[in-house]
């Protein structure tokens, strides 16, 4: 049988209970004790690097664990922003002014997600198109099987029509561009 060193727990041991056996208490994990606290030391000294020293680095550093929600709420506000408490949440907590303005930012970053996404299949679909040399007529007489799904039925007229929107928008802003 092997041998195992790693993973073990602490005991204390103590004659002091009333019928005489000895008392076992166990301590915990050391070395997830240890791996904590030098993951907390290594979360202080990057923000430190980032920041500079801070009351939030500085009581990671000094303690070993996150500030209660009292503490990190009180570092929170003398830091001008939220902190991590021990218990995982983010102190201090948002008002009403905050959650518009995250909601308004979230707004945003949505809006300009979803216009790239629409340049980047925009330019997709005009760079394979551009890429079709062959008589769209000739194309079609192929018979293709391909042709047979709804798909090009479903979206041809949307597409043109986007497209179609698309291509005046350009070309007024390049004649504004030019003049």
């Amino acid at each position: 049988m092997k041998n195992r060193t790693h993973n073990r727990m602490l005991h204390v041991v103590s004659n002091d209970s009333r019928d005489g056996n000895a008392v076992i208490l166990p301590l915990g994990d050391a070395s997830e004790a240890n791996r904590v606290r030098q993951l907390l030391v290594s979360e202080a000294l990057a923000l430190e690097a980032q920041h500079g020293k801070n009351a939030y680095s500085d009581y990671l550093l000094q303690h070993h664990r996150r500030p209660s929600t009292v503490e990190a709420a009180t570092i929170g506000r003398l830091l001008g922003g939220r902190v991590e408490a021990d218990d995982g949440s983010l102190q201090p907590a948002l008002n009403e002014a905050d959650r518009v303005a995250l909601r308004g930012i979230k707004a945003r970053r949505a809006a300009a997600s979803r216009r790239y996404d629409h340049i980047l299949r925009l330019q997709t679909a005009i760079a394979a198109l551009a890429a079709n040399h062959d008589d769209p007529a000739d194309v079609i007489a192929s018979g293709s099987v391909m042709l047979d799904g709804p798909e090009i039925g479903l979206h041809l007229d949307h597409a043109l029509c986007w497209l179609s929107r698309f291509a005046q928008e350009w070309h007024s802003r390049e004649k504004e561009t030019r003049a």
